[in-house]
């Protein structure tokens, strides 16, 4: 199966893709596809995602096919889409 990742913010600096197209296996989790992408960056991508329990550390926001995700064990499908980004800070007192 595809899933296409999109990752913004200082996310950038850790993979050198913006946008790609990850082929995984049928029902992989979202764990797994990190993990996958984490041979990309060296282990970075994932420790800085991911708490010691494996949830998803709170300064980070993963939007699956533009709903929020709050555990690293969903399952993906096919043609799903993932946006990851640290959450916008500052802004007007």
């Amino acid at each position: 199966m595809r899933v296409s990742v999109r990752v913004l913010g200082r996310l950038t600096e850790l993979l050198p893709e913006r946008e790609l197209l990850v082929e995984l296996e049928e029902g992989e989790s979202l764990e797994g596809l990190l993990k996958l992408l984490d041979e990309r960056t060296g282990g970075r991508l994932r420790r800085a995602l991911l708490d010691e329990r494996g949830g998803i550390r709170e300064e980070y926001v993963i939007l699956l096919n533009g709903s929020p995700v709050l555990e690293a064990g969903v399952r993906l499908k096919d043609g799903d889409r993932l946006v990851i980004f640290p959450p916008a800070s500052g802004g007007a007192a």
